[in-house]
């Protein structure tokens, strides 16, 4: 590879990271700018991980849950046939959902919070920060299921406004959705 070339896959790598902060900074504001930096710049660590491990992301440190990493579909146990639309598990951005949360302009106790697919339940958690009613999980993993118990039970925030939180262990297209005013969320982790 000649030096221009490698110039060039640098600039544009450049640009793409500039563009990426600009859009952390444009939904997430500071701590979404501060987030991306972080998760950008982990990806360059000069001295790799040791096999099997991996570092936690700023939301699971302070909070001392279990909400980060890709687990692939193919490692889930699931029952049901709905497997085949299921999609890896990846935890959404903490702070672009908060950001998203606070421009909803939800007035007190009104709304059923309801995540489908909610995996280790860190939507449920950052819900929690917001005025809902009411916080469901739906996830028919039941590793993953397992996991988000945990971590609702573990959660403790000075700030959180809903401590209604659930996990169920269940298909997503056969969940009876709660009756009453819902924000009805679904995340499909974009892997990279």
């Amino acid at each position: 590879m000649n030096v221009i070339k490698v110039s060039r896959l640098y600039v544009r790598s450049l640009y793409r990271f500039a563009r990426g902060l600009k859009q952390a900074l444009a939904v997430g504001g500071v701590s979404g700018l501060g987030e991306c930096v972080y998760c950008r710049l982990r990806r360059f660590q000069t001295s790799p991980q040791p096999k099997g491990e991996s570092r936690k992301s700023a939301f699971d440190c302070k909070y001392g849950v279990d909400t980060d990493g890709v687990v692939p579909t193919y490692e889930l146990e699931t029952d049901g046939p709905n497997y085949i639309h299921g999609y890896n598990y990846q935890g959404c951005n903490p702070a672009f959902l908060g950001h998203a949360f606070a421009r909803l302009n939800l007035s007190a106790d009104q709304y059923c919070f309801v995540d489908l697919g909610s995996g280790k339940g860190r939507a449920l958690l950052v819900a929690s920060e917001y005025p809902f009613k009411a916080i469901i999980g739906v996830e028919y993993a039941r590793a993953l299921h397992e996991i988000a118990k945990s971590n609702i039970m573990t959660y403790k925030s000075g700030t959180q406004r809903c401590s209604e939180i659930r996990s169920v262990c269940a298909d997503a297209a056969e969940f009876e959705l709660p009756d009453g005013p819902l924000v009805v969320f679904m995340y499909i982790g974009l892997c990279t």
